[in-house]
């Protein structure tokens, strides 16, 4: 089977520099479908990178002008990017072409098109109706016109990460019948084996304001009144960075802000020596940070909303907190620093929860899948 995978940004090397959950899950899926598998990765280029890799037997093609690394500005190099992958990848030869995300899916159409092969999207959330409240109306508006058009194309399959996507598809339209739920998933023999042991409260992600680190920082001052001594390290950057490091300050928060760390494994060490990873995003699709957490063999804390209670089985292994609610944040952290008996716990239901999670299974199903719709299409 030959399989062209279409993703914005890809990791820089074998060594997987991860920037966010749809990378996570290209990587993990190419790389591992490509010891079986003609694996294909279509992504975009930025300055000092080949255009042309292989990571093992998976081949990746970076096509398009320098395109950095944004979560709100490069609308003109994303539609570069766009044209110059449909025009790279009309002149490819695959079975099935997989979208990854909203950058994305037009170019695989419009390839799958091409070459006449099954199109499919992978989709990881959808904010339609959202998107100006999400990101504002100059960043906003656009996307919110771009994914209307997005969710009107004739995908032969599309492949929600979570069945809170599947159902919000769902009520925008999405044939029901053409979906199937693929989760996401992650390394549970590789980050077994990372070692570190420390105190303290870790949050990873991106600095933005749907992520809600102010709720992490105002909870962290309730928590060092009673502990002063306990820290928070904010892994990640963004345009809210400054902000929130004045904030911290001003409220007495004690709050390390770590930055943008490069390498996986970095990161991963780090909350490895921290007790308790803490999410306070409420616009999530999936929440890649929590698995790799129970792997870790950390207890959380995060926001109660649909998804984190979809893929925790209702907070087994952590707590969920009150929406946007610091105080309530504050108070299950301190549960988990007090309460030696309730974090063992916490830390027995970890293993058992993220065990479904396992990236070769999750592979499996996706390999599945590809193959039926391509035995489909032959008849």
């Amino acid at each position: 089977m030959r399989v062209l995978l279409l993703t914005e940004y890809f990791p820089d090397s074998p060594n997987a520099e991860i920037t966010g959950g749809v990378e996570s899950r290209a990587f993990n899926i190419a790389s591992r479908m490509a010891k079986k598998h003609d694996v294909t990765v279509l992504t975009s280029w930025r300055e000092g990178l080949s255009r042309k890799s292989k990571f093992g037997k998976l081949k990746v093609l970076r096509e398009g002008p320098h395109h950095g690394y944004s979560n709100y500005a490069g609308f003109i190099s994303r539609i570069e990017f766009a044209i110059a992958a449909i025009k790279k990848g009309s002149k490819l030869r695959a079975d099935i072409v997989d979208g990854y995300n909203w950058t994305t899916y037009l170019p695989a159409y419009f390839i799958g098109r091409a070459i006449k092969k099954p199109i499919v999207a992978t989709y990881h959330e959808t904010w339609t109706g959202e998107w100006i409240k999400n990101k504002g109306i100059v960043t906003g508006l656009p996307y919110e016109i771009y994914e209307r058009i997005l969710l009107r194309l004739n995908y032969d399959l599309v492949m929600p990460v979570s069945e809170f996507t599947r159902k919000r598809l769902a009520e925008r339209g999405i044939d029901e019948s053409k979906m199937t739920v693929v989760n996401n998933g992650v390394d549970i023999k590789k980050l077994d084996s990372v070692k570190g042991k420390g105190a303290g409260v870790c949050y990873v992600g991106r600095l933005v304001k749907t992520k809600n680190v102010d709720v992490l920082i105002k909870a962290m001052s309730l928590v060092n009144k009673k502990y002063p001594d306990v820290r928070c390290r904010i892994i990640g950057q963004g345009p809210e960075m400054n902000r929130l490091k004045m904030m911290a300050r001003d409220f007495g928060a004690n709050v390390d802000f770590m930055g943008f760390m490069e390498k996986y494994e970095d990161v991963m060490k780090t909350v490895k020596s921290s007790s308790i990873l803490c999410h306070p995003g409420t616009v999530e699709g999936f929440g890649m940070i929590l698995l790799e957490a129970m792997a870790l063999d950390i207890p959380y804390v995060c926001s109660d909303i649909e998804v984190f209670r979809e893929i925790t089985d209702n907070g087994n292994g952590g707590f969920l907190f009150k929406q946007i609610d610091h105080k309530d944040l504050a108070k299950k952290i301190i549960m988990l620093i007090k309460d030696k008996k309730l974090y063992s716990k916490k830390k027995a239901e970890l293993k058992k929860t993220v065990r479904r999670y396992d990236w070769d299974p999750i592979v499996e199903k996706v390999e599945k899948a590809y193959l039926s719709l391509i035995n489909e299409k032959k008849k």
